[in-house]
């Protein structure tokens, strides 16, 4: 199956498959696992309520103007309240003709949709430029969406707070470029002093910049960095990435199939209504089964 950004039906149609696991699908991912690498890949996260949305479409159109090729991927937070990625979506329209945008249910995966990798080969079959992934931030998107970015932007706003501090073992530890968004808003001064000294406190050199997505501000210095910068993953950082991935997700499907590990769930959950375990012991009840069959 040839895939070319020129036919974003054909793409459509393969993501479709993809999505839901037709095996045609599968054969052509093996396919496409062998291709050069053509894409640069961003992502962008961050906490609810920051702008990502409305930072990647400016983002977005700063590479179109520029003459790149883009495809977006959007992580909707299928059960996740918060963000008015409605309006942003909405308003992400105005780049069809000129930009892919495919939105994905990020229910089952915390903040990214397990097919975003098999996703991502597609898009960089047909040769885009940038592909762009937005998460919803929250759960174990973080860590999820470094893993599979070339670049990393961690999206913040003015007067986070608690959520700053919180970020030293978080965020702080993922981000390749940190954007404070919504920088008219009073405080943003002092929170790229906050991150810029947490930073410098463990040793790090990474750019901190300043937007205002909403006026398209900060963003011509935002995009002309992300043309320029270079990519930190090596090839064997990202297919071990892919197939740790890949490896986890199989297994955790065949233990679960298991009729044996099924009533030994259904059994402990009696166990538990009954107070005669908890659910820490349980679990290890359950994974000393598994590793002794």
């Amino acid at each position: 199956m040839e895939i070319s950004k020129n036919n974003e039906r054909a793409i459509a149609r393969l993501l479709t498959k993809i999505e839901n696991n037709k095996k045609d699908a599968i054969a052509a991912l093996k396919k496409f696992s062998t291709r050069p690498k053509y894409s640069k890949i961003v992502g962008v996260t961050g906490p609810l309520g920051v702008g990502k949305s409305t930072l990647v479409y400016c983002i977005a159109s700063y590479l179109v103007e520029k003459g790149h090729s883009i495809a977006i991927l959007l992580n909707d937070p299928a059960s996740v309240k918060g963000g008015a990625f409605l309006g942003d979506r909405i308003r992400m329209q105005r780049l069809c003709g000129d930009v892919f945008i495919r939105s994905l249910s990020s229910r089952e995966s915390g903040g990214i949709s397990r097919k975003t990798r098999d996703i991502i080969k597609v898009l960089n079959a047909a040769e885009y430029n940038y592909i762009i992934i937005e998460s919803t931030g929250v759960g174990q998107s973080e860590t999820q969406i470094a893993d599979i970015s070339d670049i990393c932007i961690v999206v913040l706003m003015p007067n986070l707070g608690d959520e700053i501090q919180s970020m030293k073992s978080g965020l702080m530890e993922i981000g390749d470029m940190f954007v404070i968004n919504k920088a008219d808003q009073e405080g943003a001064d002092r929170t790229i002093r906050e991150i810029e000294s947490m930073l410098h406190i463990k040793g790090k050199s990474i750019p901190v910049l300043k937007t205002i997505a909403t006026k398209n501000k900060g963003i011509s210095k935002l995009g002309s960095l992300l043309e320029t910068i270079s990519v930190k993953k090596s090839d064997n950082e990202r297919l071990k990435h892919e197939l740790e991935s890949l490896l986890k997700y199989e297994l955790i499907q065949k233990v679960f199939e298991q009729e044996k590990v099924q009533k030994k769930i259904e059994k402990k959950v009696k166990e538990i209504m009954q107070n005669k375990t908890d659910t820490y012991s349980a679990v290890e009840s359950i994974l000393g089964m598994i590793l002794n069959e």
